[in-house]
């Protein structure tokens, strides 16, 4: 009987034993896997940074294949498309379901910098609603010069400017005031101030974005504007805003020549977008537009 008694305790801790090998195993599985998705995803983003888009988005496209609702992925596609016109309304629409996803406020600020330039306002201006961020940002001074920066740019004026001025000086600021003063054409007199904003921008790579906006108005300005493009992009290899192909404009952007496969461009990695994004960009295209 004790003999029983001792085999079936001796029974059961062994199967318990295999029990918990069985758990471990699988947790080590698992654990393994998503640290070697977060190491694909890390490498993915290093590429981006130094400016090797092509890999970039090859990293991301495998990902996606595996992860369709990882945010991070999501935003890192979303990142490289929208630097080529033909990709533009597939990365809006992946940068918009990578923010539903989770808050990110570089992905924010790129997706406000795309709807400025391309003139969708309103849309710029719901990413800065209250629901979207967190109150303390809410009530920062960056989100007050994104607030400002709208005002100015969608009716650019000296008065509209003024709301901008009134706001402490700081770099952000100021790139935001030398664009609205790009928008509206100023006078003369406010040409030598933008420039003067430029040549006076303490954030390095702020002032490469304005210069890389700055329309050169004479031949050798064009040169010199060339020089200086290049010579920011090799400094800010990651830089969205100095690869990014101009003017930004949605209605340029036709989606059935989009997946057209004569279109193709051999290693041309802005063009390899990936079959199941065809359904989802025709389905948002028209909202994203109007």
């Amino acid at each position: 009987m004790n003999f029983k008694i001792q085999y079936n305790s001796l029974h059961k801790s062994k199967m318990n034993f295999v029990i918990i090998l069985a758990l471990s195993a699988i947790l080590i599985v698992l654990s393994s896997g998503c640290s070697l998705k977060q190491r694909q995803v890390e490498i993915g983003f290093a590429a981006l940074e130094s400016g090797n888009f092509d890999a970039a988005l090859e990293r991301f496209q495998r990902l996606y294949e595996n992860y369709p609702d990882d945010p991070e992925i999501i935003k890192g596609m979303g990142y490289v498309l929208s630097l080529r016109k033909i990709t533009l309304m597939s990365s809006v629409y992946l940068l918009e379901e990578s923010l539903s996803r989770m808050k990110d406020k570089r992905a924010r600020n790129e997706l406000f910098k795309i709807y400025m330039d391309a003139a969708l306002f309103d849309r710029a201006e719901k990413l800065l609603a209250s629901e979207k961020i967190s109150v303390e940002e809410f009530l920062s001074q960056e989100i007050s010069i994104y607030r400002a920066a709208l005002i100015c740019m969608k009716e650019p004026s000296p008065f509209s400017a003024s709301t901008l001025r009134k706001i402490p000086e700081s770099p952000l600021r100021n790139y935001f005031l030398a664009r609205c003063m790009m928008e509206e054409s100023y006078r003369p007199e406010s040409l030598k101030e933008i420039k003067g904003i430029i040549d006076s921008m303490d954030d390095e790579e702020l002032r490469c974005e304005l210069e890389s906006l700055f329309p050169p108005d004479k031949i050798e300005d064009e040169i010199r504007h060339r020089v200086v493009i290049r010579n920011c992009r090799t400094k800010f290899p990651g830089s969205l805003t100095l690869w990014r192909e101009r003017p930004l404009r949605f209605e340029e952007v036709q989606i059935p020549k989009l997946f057209d496969d004569h279109l193709l461009i051999p290693n041309d990695p802005d063009l390899m977008i990936m079959e199941q994004y065809k359904k989802l960009v025709e389905e948002k295209s028209e909202n994203l537009i109007n």
